[in-house]
């Protein structure tokens, strides 16, 4: 014999309750979505940014003559290094360069 089914109808209290938990819950999901969003944005326009940025710097000192160079310490070649931080006058002393101008987007340096 198949067992009986009851259908017992939720109070208004119990609808008001649950709905006021839907309600919350998905404040909290567009919520957390639209902070996620955020940081996605800003880490976006950062890159773009630094991007811009080097590109400005690469610019500047590629239309530099070899003396000025020289006198900053750099060669022509190392200006794309120089410029994306992977060379600076501490990293590669046997270049010269200057310490007084790190790129931006050089590492920070260790504590000695």
């Amino acid at each position: 014999m198949p067992a009986e089914f009851t259908y017992r109808v939720p109070s208004a209290e119990e609808i008001a309750r649950i709905t006021a938990e839907a309600n919350a819950l998905r404040a909290r999901a567009v919520r957390d979505a639209l902070k996620h969003f955020a940081a996605a944005f800003r880490k976006v326009f950062e890159a773009v940014s630094e991007a811009r940025y080097n590109a400005r710097v690469y610019n500047e000192l590629q239309s530099m003559d070899e003396r000025m160079l020289k006198d900053i310490g750099i060669n022509r070649g190392d200006i794309a290094a120089v410029v994306h931080g992977l060379k600076t006058g501490d990293a590669d002393a046997r270049s010269g360069a200057n310490e007084n101008i790190a790129p931006a987007a050089a590492a920070p340096r260790p504590a000695a």
